[in-house]
């Protein structure tokens, strides 16, 4: 007989080491300039420590590219560097040791393919800039006492 842990076979995060999707405090280990083998694209490969509310961190890699201009504009937002980008001009070591707050989903390969579910960033947020959305006004009136 093979003995082991048991396990819930449909846990994907536990079984893949994932982190279930939300938001992470996050530190660029590596920055490198990329060129995509396919279309000749060039973007910046970051290596990205994603930290867990319970003190363990994961890598994870994201490419930056000018042609998916949310993820790089908001990346160089939430690591104070958007002058640089404004510029048009980015030296991939400018990003290493940048820190900030990212967005962590689920990538889920297709049916029977050879890959594993991963982790990956879909976006950075800039935690500095947030602006009110909302103003909340008190008074001594709640809802209940409105008649209609």
């Amino acid at each position: 007989m093979f003995n082991f842990d048991p396990f819930d076979p449909t846990d994907e995060q536990a079984l893949f080491g994932l982190l279930p999707d939300g938001e992470y405090d996050f530190l660029v280990k590596t920055a490198n300039t990329h060129t995509n083998s396919r279309n000749g694209n060039q973007s910046i490969k970051l290596s990205v420590q994603v930290f867990a509310k319970d003190g363990s961190s994961k890598i994870v890699d994201c490419y930056l590219s000018a042609n998916y201009k949310k993820l790089f504009a908001h990346f160089f937002r939430a690591v104070g560097l958007e002058e640089q980008c404004k510029r048009g001009a980015i030296n991939p070591e400018m990003c290493v040791d940048k820190t900030g707050r990212c967005l962590i989903a689920t990538d889920m390969p297709e049916e029977g393919s050879k890959y594993d579910p991963k982790n990956v960033i879909v976006d950075f947020v800039a935690t500095g800039n947030k602006v009110a959305t909302t103003t909340e006004k008190k008074d001594d009136f709640g809802d209940s006492d409105i008649p209609f």
